[in-house]
């Protein structure tokens, strides 16, 4: 139930999926591989890893929100896989991880609209990064509340 007195460093991948957690709050600072915390209970990523060197899984968590997620988390060398959760706003801060390669997402969020939120982050993300241009087209999708920072 509880990440508390976790190592600072984890030279490999790191488990924690399938769990009671309700927070990240304890977990290592730098995983050397994956990181999978998925089938848990959690509502943020807040006091998770700061860098994972590898894919970043919390599928089928309770998360609505990515809201500074870029102050949370420093770098993925891999995937973020979100599938599972409730994301409905802020997911743009994602460009701004170091080494982030792509997003899965539902298709069933942003009323069915999913797939296209991340084809647009996934394009972003691959290319210059450039939050604007994203925000920008993100807009023009009519996906207004995952365009905020």
């Amino acid at each position: 139930t509880t990440l508390e007195h976790s190592p600072a460093k984890v030279g490999k991948s790191y488990i924690c999926h399938s769990n009671k957690l309700v927070t990240l709050k304890g977990s290592p600072g730098v995983i050397n591989g994956k990181f999978l915390c998925g089938d848990n209970k959690l509502k943020t990523l807040a006091g998770g890893p700061l860098i994972v060197n590898g894919d970043y899984e919390c599928d089928g968590n309770y998360i609505t929100s990515l809201e500074g997620i870029h102050n949370h988390i420093k770098e993925i060398h891999g995937i973020l896989h979100l599938v599972h959760n409730n994301l409905r706003s802020n997911i743009i801060g994602v460009l701004k991880i170091k080494g982030l390669e792509a997003i899965t997402l539902d298709d069933n969020i942003a009323n069915n609209r999913g797939r296209k939120l991340q084809d647009i982050i996934n394009r972003h993300l691959a290319g210059a990064r450039d939050i604007l241009a994203c925000q920008e087209e993100l807009l023009d999708a009519k996906l207004t509340t995952f365009a905020r920072l």
